[in-house]
């Protein structure tokens, strides 16, 4: 018997476009997760130590059979201490210098007195010293910056500085080498809901009966789910003019000008293509978006690392 033709899988196929938005972010999860496992398996082991769980678990359960204590004489606790009153003691603080001609004394104390302003109402001690305790135990330490209303009933934002209490919910771009992180492309804030406070906060922003595919599964484990603050830069080439009066133009100004009638050919002394720098974030689940993406106020991730 002739077997029939499928008129649909025999046909030449078209390309079908990307129409996963999160296929993207889900790559780099994946990549950064499996680039930081082995280092955060040995930092969960630093802490669960520092904790007190410092006999092998085969040791644990024979003296348990025997009825034998597992005696921890703390001596960690102290060491990690006199590191974090070390750092409270001579605490790095961020200073504003006038550095060249063009600067202004009284303005870079404005921006000094803004800068405390946003650490003294921020808390920020405590996010930098959280930072230095956990690097000190387990290697890693990290504080953001976030912005955030600054009353109730208005709509003026204000920046803050706040701690991160669990370091291994962090995880940065691995091709990073900055010792502050700054060079960082991506990275992510992830935590964990359960399935049924997850579908109260979020109605209509879970796939049916939690069932997903081989992509999602990791992020729909058991009765939790997986969610993350996911930051991304992108990156665009524009061209800046150097005049020869020494001032310098960006493209758009200086298209803006053509557009006007004014060209500035005769006076441009040089020019080089330079990076704009843009930072978005978003609330993602493995399947969808929770919050769609958002333009951050600075052109650097606001995740800070303390190794």
């Amino acid at each position: 018997m002739a077997k029939k033709k499928n008129p649909v899988l025999d046909e030449p196929q078209e390309d079908v476009p990307e129409t996963d938005p999160l296929k993207l972010c889900r790559d780099r999860f994946k990549e950064a997760q499996e680039y930081w496992s082995k280092e955060y398996e040995d930092a969960l082991e630093d802490i669960e130590f520092r904790a007190g769980k410092q006999w092998p678990t085969s040791y644990v359960t024979q003296r348990e059979a025997d009825k034998r204590p597992c005696l921890v004489v703390d001596k960690l606790n102290q060491y990690v201490r006199q590191i974090v009153n070390d750092g409270r003691q001579n605490r790095p603080s961020i200073k504003v210098r006038p550095v060249d001609s063009g600067s202004d004394i009284q303005t870079a104390e404005v921006f000094q007195g803004l800068i405390r302003h946003i650490e003294d109402r921020s808390g920020s001690d405590m996010a930098y010293d959280t930072a230095i305790d956990n690097a000190a135990t387990c290697g890693y330490g990290y504080f953001k910056v976030v912005n955030e209303y600054a009353r109730d009933n208005g709509f003026e934002q204000e920046l803050a500085i706040k701690r991160v209490r669990n370091p291994l919910s962090i995880y940065i771009d691995p091709d990073s080498k900055e010792a502050d992180g700054s060079d960082m492309k991506f990275a992510f804030e992830v935590e964990e809901m359960k399935k049924d406070d997850f579908k109260a906060k979020y109605p209509g922003k879970i796939p049916e009966d939690f069932k997903v595919d081989s992509e999602t599964s990791d992020w729909y484990e058991g009765d939790k789910v997986r969610l993350a603050r996911y930051w991304y830069v992108e990156e665009k080439d524009r061209k800046l003019y150097l005049l020869q009066d020494g001032t310098t133009v960006e493209e758009e100004e200086y298209d803006a000008l053509k557009a006007e009638g004014r060209s500035l050919e005769g006076f441009v002394a040089d020019s080089r293509m330079i990076p704009k720098r843009t930072v978005w974030h978003a609330l993602v689940s493995g399947k969808e978006y929770l919050e769609e993406p958002q333009e951050w106020v600075g052109k650097y991730i606001p995740i800070l690392v303390v190794y």
